[in-house]
């Protein structure tokens, strides 16, 4: 059974909703703009609660996945912990929007503030858990 701080795990989470809550507040209007260009529609003014809880349950599933990653692994440090997290990003994210991008036609700029929202959690969540051991 994997070591995983479950204190880590939930900070880690948190953080990483908050970061997030923080980069879709900066970019948002673009990240609209873009939306209504590309599918002619607009979304709410703010997320519906069971959205966010939704966004939140999922960020704790990640925390907790990149936890068990982290001891199997044995990343030890902040540079460690950037690492697999720019790994994580590179390895999963970033070929996912690719796909998108390819297959769905999904805006560059749109995607890239997606991409953006990701790096950003895994990058924290990578470091909470990674050096919180």
């Amino acid at each position: 059974m994997p070591d995983v701080n479950a204190w880590a795990v939930l900070v880690a989470g948190v953080a990483s909703f908050v970061a997030s809550g923080v980069w879709y507040a900066v970019v948002g209007d673009s990240m609209a703009a873009l939306q209504a260009q590309w599918r002619g529609a607009t979304p709410p003014e703010s997320p519906e609660p069971w959205k966010l809880l939704g966004f939140f349950g999922s960020g704790l599933v990640v925390a907790l996945a990149v936890a068990i990653l982290v001891d199997l692994a044995d990343v030890d440090g902040w540079l460690d912990s950037l690492g697999l997290g720019v790994l994580l990003w590179v390895g999963f994210c970033a070929t996912q929007w690719v796909g998108s991008i390819l297959g769905e036609q999904v805006p560059l700029r749109l995607a890239a503030i997606h991409a953006g929202d990701w790096l950003a959690h895994l990058l924290i969540i990578a470091v909470v858990v990674g050096v919180w051991r």
